[in-house]
């Protein structure tokens, strides 16, 4: 690439040390294949600084900035109106795109200013509502870098968190890799990822009521999902094969991971009969199902264990006969007369899991 726009430059026959016959479309094709030389190139001109801003404003659709956007709601205490309403955004940024990324957020309108006296008005009141920074996050890798800025709906400050949200909707782009929350429902979080392509979806609740569930199969169909993480331990939905028919027919990869330490339940449903479920689900667009469950993998029956286990469902790559795609089904799964060891005079179970799969590409970037 760089001998190319090297020859370019020589055929234009450009003095080097003039920047200002240099096309538009050359600077940004450096800026698409180098982005992390954003930063030196505006410091180069006046003309390139002018290109590199615009080229900042105008990003392509298919270029994705961001690798994973965590959305941290409020505490218990804050959602009964004890406390104050605030919600935390965790922006992890490859570092080659971090230099773009921070030019978007600062060509608001007015951004910075508004930036300023809220960090200011908010400190002189002793509450720390507003706080943007940027520091690199060793906590994950060199690599990547983080954008932590936490927001308060209190309603004195609800009209500029709006506004500084619709901003950071805009300067994520449109393409994002991953996105984890546990207030997918809030209307502020729709707000953010309004528009939005995301890859993966992680999404953890304790309880998922149908207004979540509905705001779950909206983002994922609005966004293209491909992988979606479920961490739940109840589901509103009184019927578990509807709901997850309705995510497997959206989604290609699926990891539901139970939360609480409930005996012999799953979703909150105790004695269900999963494996035609879990036959069902594969029938429509999803092709990769995993079960977490560590604690309690008492959830399924052993009919339904032995069932999978004959047709080889706790293989890699099974072909289903009637779909004629591959599959990929991983299961906690615990049943006290598959396998039985003496040890001190008593009888112990072990617990039987198939092979583990690397679920979300970008999995790492998730606590």
């Amino acid at each position: 690439m760089e001998e190319s726009i090297s020859a370019v430059l020589d055929d234009m026959q450009i003095d080097r040390p003039s920047f200002a016959s240099i096309p538009r479309e050359l600077v940004w094709m450096v800026l698409e294949n180098a982005p992390e030389k954003v930063l030196d190139l505006r410091m180069t001109s006046f003309i390139l600084n002018s290109f590199v801003n615009e080229y900042a404003r105008n990003i392509s659709n298919n270029l994705k900035l961001v690798e994973l956007i965590k959305i941290i709601g409020p505490t218990q205490s804050t959602l009964q109106g004890t406390g104050q309403n605030m919600m935390r955004l965790e922006i992890l940024v490859d570092r080659r795109y971090s230099g773009l990324f921070s030019m978007r957020l600062k060509l608001g309108q007015n951004l910075s200013e508004q930036l300023c006296h809220i960090i200011v008005e908010r400190k002189q009141d002793g509450i720390a509502s507003f706080s943007l920074n940027v520091k690199p996050n060793l906590a994950y890798n060199s690599s990547i870098q983080m954008y932590c800025l936490n927001l308060s709906f209190a309603e004195r400050f609800f009209a500029d968190s709006i506004r500084l949200l619709q901003h950071i909707n805009w300067s994520m782009g449109s393409l994002l890799n991953a996105v984890s929350t546990d207030i997918l429902e809030y209307p502020i979080v729709q707000l953010l990822l309004d528009g939005k392509s995301i890859r993966s979806l992680a999404v953890t609740s304790l309880y998922l009521s149908k207004t979540a569930e509905e705001c779950l199969l909206k983002t994922i169909v609005s966004g293209g999902t491909e992988k979606l993480l479920l961490s739940v331990r109840e589901i509103e939905n009184s019927d578990p094969e509807a709901f997850l028919c309705s995510l497997s027919s959206e989604v290609c990869s699926l990891k539901i991971q139970k939360k609480g330490l409930q005996d012999n339940c799953l979703l909150g449903f105790r004695d269900v009969d999963w494996a035609p479920i879990i036959v069902k689900m594969f029938s429509s667009k999803l092709s990769k199902l995993e079960i977490d469950d560590k604690f309690c993998p008492t959830y399924m029956t052993e009919n339904s264990i032995e069932w999978l286990a004959k047709a080889s469902f706790f293989e890699i790559n099974i072909e289903l006969p009637l779909t004629k795609k591959k599959l990929w089904l991983c299961a906690d799964v615990f049943t006290a007369s598959q396998e039985k060891t003496e040890r001190d005079g008593h009888s112990r179970s072990k617990m039987v899991r198939s092979r583990g799969f690397s679920h979300i590409r970008s999995y790492e970037y998730f606590p």
